[in-house]
């Protein structure tokens, strides 16, 4: 569309600018130069304004949410994580705390897998997302695992259908991802998938930059978190506890959540819209589940190696909404 510099500043609301200024006819250039300046500046600066307000428009605000019916009166939340960028991952001096505050009673297997996935949580590197997506609300709960497979895996099955579903493997959780993809198909404008490793840590993170989406105090883990502390050793019903600045649940603890994604090292220079790596050491899980220490829930622990058909009763799944 072509517009006139005065449809411009009429739609701006420049119209009163007096386009013969008094001072002109006194031959004053140099105050005429400045004040021709000034109204371009004034134009620039708001036609600039109006661009930016149209652009944010088209993008839901942060937390915004989807509902997705899954059939029977079964519903699956998802909100929405804005384009941006974060820090991914832990500096030494992190890795270095986190080791130092690992419970000594550690079993000495358990210890050094610990401590070898603390030390791969680094360097810690710039992520940039160029589009948003949607995450579920929750880990996916026994309720939503047998509405779309017909079938309830979980250990837990007393904790009710609010429970998240567990003892799932990748496999298992790739083929729920399949079936969302085939009768949700009509809901969305996009695709279901598991979140990349990149995807997982923005949304836990929410913006924040400690080493819970909360702060950095551990005492405090209680009010956000299921874990080995207060579990009583087993998953708990989802949406329980107080969710980060998006609106998602159980980020931290409940259920260990399955990434797209196998192990990779981390890259040294920025990285824009990180793609799945096609191959690698094993397969990632993130968020630490309800039998683990407060470490293990950090927002920058990797928990890795895992073969694609490995299940456990702290291993479930949260899926993502890439749009096009």
């Amino acid at each position: 569309m072509c517009v006139s510099k005065v449809d411009i500043g009429n739609e701006i609301g420049l119209s009163a600018i007096p386009l013969n200024p008094p001072f002109i006819k006194k031959k004053r250039v140099d105050v005429f130069l400045t004040y021709i300046t000034f109204v371009l500046a004034v134009i620039i600066i708001a036609a600039l304004g109006v661009t930016d307000a149209g652009a944010a428009q088209k993008q839901p605000k942060p937390g915004s949410v989807k509902t997705i019916d899954l059939g029977a009166g079964v519903k699956m939340d998802f909100v929405w994580c804005p384009s941006g960028s974060f820090m991914m991952g832990s500096t030494e001096a992190e890795q270095k705390k986190a080791i130092k505050d690992l419970p000594a009673d550690l079993k000495p297997e358990t210890m050094k897998s610990t401590i070898d996935a603390i030390n791969n949580e680094g360097p810690k590197h710039k992520v940039i997302f160029t589009k948003g997506f949607y995450m579920a609300k929750t880990e996916v709960t026994q309720a939503q695992w047998k509405q779309v497979m017909g079938t309830n895996p979980s250990k837990f099955i007393e904790q009710g259908d609010n429970a998240p579903v567990e003892t799932v493997s990748w496999n298992d959780c790739q083929a729920f991802i399949a079936k969302l993809n085939d009768i949700c198909v009509s809901q969305i404008n996009g695709k279901f998938s598991l979140p990349t490793e990149a995807q997982w840590e923005y949304a836990c993170r929410a913006g924040s930059k400690t080493i819970y989406y909360f702060g950095n105090k551990p005492e405090k883990l209680g009010d956000y978190a299921w874990f080995k502390n207060n579990s009583g050793m087993k998953t708990q019903p989802v949406a329980q506890k107080q969710p980060n600045a998006w609106g998602l649940y159980d980020m931290h603890g409940n259920v260990w959540e399955w990434c797209a994604n196998f192990y990779e090292k981390y890259p040294i220079n920025n990285v824009t819209d990180p793609a799945e790596p096609a191959a690698g050491s094993g397969l990632v899980g993130r968020g630490g589940g309800w039998d683990d220490f407060a470490d293990d829930l950090r927002a920058a622990y990797r928990s890795f190696g895992r073969p694609a058909e490995f299940k456990a009763s702290p291993l479930g799944l949260r899926p993502v909404i890439t749009e096009k």
